[in-house]
């Protein structure tokens, strides 16, 4: 392997020293880093560290503050943890996405505090041995940070800040790229500070050696950056706007004989050089590196979701001859145990596997798409057969639902509505969720029960963030109370018109305004 993707010793010695100097005095103050001073022990540290980790794979700090804060607030340590139901881990982990992650932490606590009588393993090997849902990483982390095991770690903060300091060009997930950039942190790792160490590396991808548009002038390790001293290089040779664009047209790398894209052999051999095929771009400077593969395209998921909400008339106990009222309740379902959202709450649905391209395609060209995901999206042509056919279709999978989930001739449909569509994209899934909105009434006061084994709760809409629901429910369920809203403002503002002080004030005035809403959907 060629020696200028390492450190010397010297290079070694001079990083650490600056590094955690600059952390010393740069730091964030955040919640893990707060709690790890209070800690009486290395055991509750290493739970912290723990929590905040898996909590922070695939999330942004600021997301992750809040919810870690309420976590630690409840579960304070790991025989709390291993206590705690799976159902209030699900709703603790509510919104913040991938929430296998919580379910492990908890297979892992309980795992802990059975076979290990409480005390977490302190070698990262071991770690990764025995707790679900703990790799290389974590293990390396948990055990550096909060036991003082000299490892390096690995995140993407850190893939970013080595490739750019060592000019690594080659494809971050392919496994040789993966076990120098490895090796390399181990290597560099503090031996006394290596829990800081790593934190501070991590700590510079965050803040200084950003994905784009890096803070290069303020890096305290600018010194041993390769790729920025690639970039002063460069400057010194192509030092007028006419020289940069002819390097980046004639690409002198690639050679070109009978229309074929002929690769020197001697740079293919290297995995950890910038592809021929993409040589270095001035324009991109420091962000040449690191490489990584076009992401996949999410593949389009068709989601038929129905919101039952019952209208039910209860009496207040608390209160003292306390009238009859109307309370909304909401019936959702619980998802599998295993799969996407496993063990979660969300509204009866139903994957349209077998919908006609012709309605994907009309969706695409007639669903007014919002720039927030968290927006409901309208047709703009509601008269069109292909609009006619997919309310059906979504009426119909309604319809079964009802059937499943409800005693028969307990109910009477009050209104139905199908309102639009809502997109809701997950790292592999881009989810389009049409959605239809069924208001009950009960039969003769009878409560709607539900059928046998049909995994289904009534809750009321207050409380059903209550529930462990995932943030697409509580998006559909947002958009269906605004629009509910809005169907009674406009309800109340046909009050002072000639043609309602005709009519007698009736259910079928609710139904009209339904009726009109939908025709501009």
């Amino acid at each position: 392997m060629n020696v200028s993707y390492k450190f010397s010793l010297d290079e070694v010695e001079s990083m650490r020293y600056t590094l955690l100097a600059w952390y010393d005095a740069h730091k964030r103050q955040l919640p893990w880093r707060e709690y790890a001073l209070t800690c009486s022990d290395a055991n509750s540290h290493a739970y912290a560290v723990w929590v905040s980790e898996i909590m922070l794979q695939q999330t942004r700090v600021a997301t992750v503050i809040d919810y870690y804060k309420r976590w630690m607030m409840k579960w304070p340590d790991l025989k709390s943890l291993s206590q705690a139901s799976e159902e209030e881990v699900n709703h603790m982990w509510s919104g913040l996405g991938y929430y296998s992650r919580g379910r492990r932490l908890l297979q892992g606590a309980i795992k802990v505090t059975k076979e290990f009588g409480g005390n977490m393993p302190t070698k990262a090997a071991l770690l990764m041995k025995e707790l679900p849902g703990v790799g290389r990483y974590t293990s390396s982390a948990i055990s550096s940070i909060a036991f003082s095991e000299p490892v390096g770690v690995v995140d993407g903060n850190v893939t970013r800040v080595l490739c750019r300091m060592r000019a690594i060009g080659g494809n971050t997930t392919k496994k040789e790229v993966m076990s120098h950039l490895w090796s390399v942190a181990n290597h560099i790792v503090h031996q006394e500070r290596p829990g800081d160490f790593n934190q501070a590396l991590m700590e510079l991808g965050a803040m200084i050696c950003l994905p784009k548009n890096p803070k290069c002038s303020s890096c305290p390790v600018k010194s041993n950056c390769k790729s920025l001293r690639q970039v002063e290089e460069q400057s010194k040779f192509f030092f007028n706007k006419k020289m940069k664009k002819l390097l980046i047209e004639n690409k002198p790398a690639v050679k070109k004989e009978d229309g074929a894209v002929l690769i020197d052999i001697e740079n293919c051999a290297d995995p950890l050089a910038l592809p021929e095929c993409e040589p270095w771009d001035p324009q991109q400077g420091v962000m040449n590196y690191p490489r990584k593969p076009k992401k996949k395209i999410p593949r389009n998921d068709y989601v038929a979701v129905t919101v039952l909400e019952w209208i039910s008339v209860e009496c207040q106990p608390s209160v003292v001859n306390a009238n009859m009222l109307p309370i909304s309740k909401l019936l959702i379902v619980q998802r599998p145990n295993t799969g996407l959202l496993a063990g979660l709450w969300e509204f009866p649905s139903k994957p349209l596997n077998s919908i006609p391209e012709s309605l994907t395609i009309f969706t695409n060209q007639h669903c007014k798409r919002k720039q927030k995901r968290s927006e409901l999206n309208h047709f703009d042509d509601s008269s069109s057969p292909d609009f006619k056919q997919l309310e059906k279709l979504v009426s119909k999978s309604s319809d079964v639902f009802l059937r499943q989930l409800l005693t028969p001739k307990s109910y009477e449909i009050k209104n139905r509505m199908f309102v639009g569509c809502l997109d809701h994209l997950f790292s592999h899934i881009h989810q389009t969720n049409y959605i239809e909105h069924i208001t009950l009434n009960s039969v003769d006061g009878m409560n709607l029960d539900l059928a046998e084994k049909s995994n289904a709760k009534w809750t009321e809409c207050s409380r059903l963030q209550e529930s462990a629901i995932s943030s697409v429910v509580s998006k559909i369920y947002k958009n269906c109370l605004c629009l509910k809203q809005q169907c009674k403002k406009e309800q109340q503002a046909l009050k002072g018109t000639r043609s309602y002080k005709k009519r007698k004030v009736i259910q079928s005035d609710v139904n009209a305004v339904y009726s009109v809403k939908k025709q501009k959907l």
